[in-house]
């Protein structure tokens, strides 16, 4: 009996190796796919530019009111994804209404800003061309949902200059 099982053992052995159609394995592609190709979203950009238009509230002297249009250039220090510090350049031009005595002009000048996105913060130095003068500024700028306030990005920022009185 031992020897009836061990040549019937045997027997099935044989035939998988001599046959390995009647195997249960998977049979092979007829043609091999094309591989799949991924577009690359790539590395973020490492300078962020932005525009921006401001409502002013001047007050020196009398107070009066004007508007400013901003570009600037953000750089992040440390890993882009946190926003946790950068520094970001910025140039202003715009105009001053009049207020009693004082007549309307022109106002501009460039900010340099130490950022933190991640707690909405900005201090640097504002440089008034009008003035001829550099102030500490400090700044935040909260965002209110995704997609800014247009849909397309933004945010709000209150900006406070002591030396200027403000």
């Amino acid at each position: 009996m031992r020897l009836a099982k061990a040549g019937l053992r045997g027997g099935v052995l044989l035939a998988l190796l001599a046959c390995p159609a009647l195997s249960w394995a998977q049979p092979g592609p007829a043609t091999t796919p094309p591989p799949l190709t991924f577009k690359s979203l790539g590395q973020p950009p490492l300078f962020k530019p932005y525009v921006a238009g401001s409502l002013t509230w001047n007050r020196e002297g009398e107070e009066r009111l004007g508007g400013v249009g901003v570009v600037g250039l953000y750089k992040d220090l440390v890993m882009p994804i946190s926003g946790a510090f950068g520094v970001s350049a910025e140039g202003y031009v715009g105009g001053i209404g009049t207020a009693g005595s004082q007549s309307g002009g022109w106002d501009g000048g460039a900010r340099l800003f130490a950022t933190s996105r991640l707690l909405f913060l900005n201090a640097g130095v504002d440089w008034n061309a009008r003035t001829e003068k550099a102030d500490f500024i400090l700044a935040f700028t909260p965002y209110f949902r995704r997609g800014g306030l247009l849909g397309t990005g933004g945010n709000f920022r209150i900006e406070w200059i002591p030396g200027r009185g403000h």
